[in-house]
C-alpha cells in the first residue's frame, strides 16, 4: 500500500476593506481602497502559523464617450497558503504568496450594446508560490514543497462579444501570457532558475463559444472550444497543446428547463498539466455527459 496521512487542520479568516470610488467629471473617475487581512493556520499537534497585512489598491477610469472606458490600475494582493501545506511534513509552514498587479485596458459596448470588444494588458509580480520539489522523495505520502521566490507574468488579453442576430450570439477571446522565475531562494534544491519557464503555464490560449435560440421550439443549441498551447511540468518536460470541444442543448418544458451537455465532445486524451518524470502528467477530464433540469419559482 501507498503512503498516507490524514490531517487534522484549523483556519481561520477575517478581513475588513475601504473601498471609495470619486468622479471628477462626467469622463474621469479615481478608485481607491485599502484592504486588512488576518489569518491562523493551526494542523492539530503539530505547527500552526499566523500572519497579517495591509494591501493598497488604486485606478483611474477614462471615458471618452459613454460606450468606451479606458482603464488603469494597480492592486497588491495577500493569499495564505492551504492549511495542508502549514504541516511540518510537506516542509512547511509558508509565509503567503504576496503580489503586485499593473494591468491597462479598454472596453467597448458599440452599437447599442450588440458588439463588446475589450482589451487588457497586464503584469503580475507574485512571491513564495508554492511548488512540489520533484528532487526529494514524498514524506508519508506527501509531495515535499518549497516556495518559489519570483513569478512575473506579462501578457494580454482580447475578447470579443456579439449578438450576430436577434437569437445568435457568438464569443471568442485570446490571451498571451509570459510567464517566468525571476526570483529564486538561495540554497533551494528546486532547479528552477532565474529566466526559466514557469510550470503549466502556456502562453497561448484561444476560446470561442456560440449560441443558437430557436424560439419556434423553445430551444438553444450552443458549441464552444478551448485550445492550449504547449507548456513545462514540474521537472521540465514538454506537455503537448491540446484542442477540445464542448455542446449543449437547451430546451424549455414549460414547468422547467432542461439541459444536456457534453464535455470534451470528441473524447481528446491530452495533459491538463505536467507534474514530473516519474509521476507523469495530470490527465484531462475524458468525455463527460450532464443533464441538468432547473425548475423556476
Amino acid at each position: 500500500l501507498l503512503p498516507f496521512t490524514i490531517t487534522d487542520t484549523r483556519t481561520k479568516r477575517q478581513g475588513a476593506y475601504l473601498q471609495d470610488q470619486i468622479s471628477l467629471s462626467d469622463a474621469f473617475m479615481l478608485v481607491g481602497g485599502v484592504r486588512y487581512d488576518k489569518f491562523e493556520d493551526r494542523v492539530v499537534n503539530a505547527t500552526s502559523y499566523e500572519d497579517d497585512d495591509i494591501t493598497f489598491r488604486t485606478g483611474a477610469i477614462y471615458k471618452p464617450r459613454k460606450d468606451v472606458s479606458i482603464y488603469l490600475s494597480w492592486s497588491q494582493s495577500f493569499e495564505p497558503q492551504t492549511a495542508a501545506s502549514q504541516n511540518g511534513d510537506v516542509g512547511g509552514p509558508f509565509a503567503p504568496v504576496t503580489g503586485d498587479q499593473f494591468e491597462g485596458g479598454i472596453k467597448t459596448d458599440l452599437f447599442d450594446g450588440r458588439l463588446q470588444a475589450n482589451l487588457a494588458a497586464y503584469r503580475i509580480v507574485r512571491k513564495n508560490i508554492l511548488q512540489a520539489d520533484t528532487s526529494l522523495p514524498p514524506v508519508n505520502g506527501q509531495d515535499q514543497l518549497r516556495p518559489i521566490g519570483e513569478v512575473t507574468s506579462k501578457g494580454f488579453e482580447i475578447d470579443l462579444s456579439t449578438d450576430i442576430t436577434a437569437n445568435w450570439v457568438a464569443l471568442v477571446n485570446y490571451g498571451y501570457n509570459d510567464t517566468k522565475i525571476t526570483g529564486t531562494i538561495a540554497g533551494q534544491a528546486i532547479t528552477n532558475a532565474v529566466g526559466n519557464r514557469f510550470a503549466n503555464a502556456p502562453k497561448h490560449k484561444v476560446g470561442f463559444w456560440t449560441r443558437y435560440q430557436v424560439p419556434a421550439i423553445d430551444a438553444a443549441f450552443a458549441v464552444g472550444g478551448e485550445h492550449v498551447s504547449k507548456r513545462i511540468s514540474l521537472s521540465g518536460q514538454t506537455v503537448k497543446p491540446y484542442t477540445i470541444f464542448d455542446a449543449s442543448i437547451t430546451k424549455g418544458l414549460g414547468f422547467a428547463e432542461l439541459m444536456l451537455r457534453v464535455d470534451n465532445m470528441f473524447d481528446k486524451v491530452y495533459a491538463a498539466s505536467g507534474f514530473s518524470a516519474q509521476s507523469g502528467h495530470f490527465p484531462g477530464e475524458p468525455r463527460t455527459f450532464l443533464a441538468e433540469l432547473r425548475f423556476q419559482f
